[in-house]
Formats: structure tokens, C-alpha cells, sequence
């Protein structure tokens, strides 16, 4: 009996592992474009350069593949948090960036979206 009654522990705790591991992370806070400015030109500008309009080092983010209607703030979150392989561009590997907590990777994404929107994309 006790080997049954832990043989059910086991697999109720597994299960919970798998469901966990498919969760949906938590929603992103609001952003501020304002602080995102600042956030941006620490750690973005380099290679999207200024205005996330794009350099020699990395694609622009005011581009209709990353307007909101392609590319959710989630999915702009993840290649924040986790890199991205190459894929539209030739600019290589996006390497994840490291030391942004949530609310800064809000901030800049707001950045983003407001310079979207300053030249028209996601309307």
C-alpha cells in the first residue's frame, strides 16, 4: 500500500513539474518609453542603433517585422531574455541580454514601440 500511495506522490509531482514548465510566464508590467530610452542606450543602441532605427551591427526594430501586429511584447520579452538565432538578417546571433530585470525589459520594449509608432507601424 505505502508503495502505491508513493508511486502516486511521484507521478502528481511530476505532472506538476511538466504543467509548470508550460506555463505561461507572468505578463510583462506596463512600460515607461521614457525610462526604455535610457535602458535602450545601455544595452540596445549598440547594435540597433540610435533610435532602434538599425546599424552596421544589427537589424532595426522599426520594421514591420517586429511592429506589434507580427511580434508580440512577449516574443520582443523573449529575445530580450533568451537570444535569437539568425533569421531576417545577416547581422548573426542576437545574444540575450544579461542584468535586465522585468521592468526594464517593459521600459524598453514601450521605447520600441513608441518609435514604432512615431513612423507609423501598428496602427
Amino acid at each position: 500500500m505505502r508503495s502505491a500511495v508513493a508511486l502516486v506522490v511521484v507521478v502528481a509531482a511530476l505532472a506538476a513539474v511538466l504543467a509548470a514548465c508550460g506555463a505561461d510566464p507572468a505578463p510583462l508590467p506596463p512600460g515607461d518609453a521614457d525610462r526604455g530610452a535610457d535602458v535602450f542606450a545601455t544595452n540596445c543602441i549598440a547594435c540597433h542603433g540610435p533610435d532602434a532605427a538599425g546599424s552596421p551591427n544589427g537589424p532595426p526594430l522599426v520594421h514591420e517585422l517586429y511592429a506589434p501586429e507580427v511580434a508580440s511584447d512577449e516574443q520582443l520579452a523573449d529575445s530580450v531574455r533568451h537570444g535569437v538565432p539568425e533569421r531576417h538578417w545577416e547581422f548573426g546571433r542576437m545574444p540575450r541580454v544579461a542584468g535586465l530585470d522585468e521592468q526594464q525589459i517593459a521600459d524598453v520594449i514601450a521605447y520600441v514601440r513608441a518609435r514604432q509608432a512615431e513612423a507609423g507601424l501598428g496602427g
